[in-house]
């Protein structure tokens, strides 16, 4: 039977190989989970803390909004026990959805 720690360690050399980078740039701890996704040139990550403890995380440079608590998010952010936070990056420079017409 395959334990835990060897599929740890099968699944981390996999990403490694393949150049998967992280979505915040740094191992999480247990139960923390975290997803990256774009609508146009906006981006938002999503956090979801699975386990009884709270888990703090540094965020990469950039200006990301937490949505949830309707205020900046900082240089790092702190995930409550079962709790989540939904970021949004800064604003592109024109409204998402808008597409420019080509140059003729």
């Amino acid at each position: 039977m395959v334990g835990p720690s060897f599929l740890q360690s099968f699944y981390r050399s996999l990403i490694d190989e393949r150049g998967i980078r992280r979505t915040l740039g740094q191992e999480l701890p247990p139960g923390l989970l975290v997803q990256r996704r774009t609508l146009g040139a906006r981006e938002f990550v999503f956090l979801e803390n699975l386990s009884a403890t709270a888990h703090r995380v540094e965020l990469p440079a950039g200006d990301y909004v937490d949505l949830l608590a309707g205020r900046p998010a900082g240089d790092a952010l702190t995930v409550a026990a079962w709790g989540s936070a939904v970021l949004a990056g800064a604003e592109p420079t024109r409204p998402v959805g808008v597409r420019r017409e080509p140059r003729e």
